[in-house]
C-alpha cells in the first residue's frame, strides 16, 4: 500500500479538519484532446458504447467546450428525475465453473479488502 500511505500522508498535511484516511485508490487513464472543429460529446459517447457494449458509460458536460466522459465494468450510478442510486461492486470474477477461481475470490486479501470497503 505505497501508494496509499503516501497519498494519506500528503492528504493529512492539508488544512481541512475533516481529514479522512484513504483506504482504496482507483487509477484511471486521462487523455486530454483539442479538435480543430466543434465535436458532440454526446455522439463521442454513443462511439463509446458501440465499443464496449458490457460497460457503463458516462458523460458530463462540463461547460460549452468541456466535456468529461468513460466507460467502465462497474455502474457508478443510475439518475431517475432527483432519485439517484450508487452500485458499489466489490471482487468480481469472470463466470467460470473452475473451483480454482471460486477459491481465489473467497481467500484473496486484495478482494477482502474491497469488500470491507463497499460494505461500509
Amino acid at each position: 500500500n505505497n501508494v496509499l500511505d503516501k497519498l494519506n500522508r500528503k492528504h493529512s498535511g492539508s488544512s481541512s479538519n475533516n481529514s479522512v484516511e484513504m483506504s482504496k485508490v482507483v487509477l484511471a487513464r486521462r487523455s486530454n484532446l483539442k479538435c480543430r472543429n466543434s465535436i458532440d460529446p454526446l455522439h463521442l459517447l454513443s462511439c463509446l458504447q458501440d465499443q464496449d457494449r458490457k460497460g457503463f458509460q458516462f458523460c458530463m458536460l462540463l461547460g460549452n467546450d468541456k466535456a468529461f466522459f468513460g466507460s467502465t465494468p462497474e455502474r457508478l450510478y443510475a439518475r431517475n428525475g432527483n432519485h439517484v442510486v450508487s452500485e458499489a461492486v466489490a471482487a468480481t470474477r469472470r463466470t467460470s465453473t473452475d473451483v480454482s477461481v471460486t477459491e481465489d475470490l473467497l481467500t484473496s486479501e486484495k478482494e477482502h479488502n474491497e469488500f470491507v470497503v463497499v460494505r461500509n
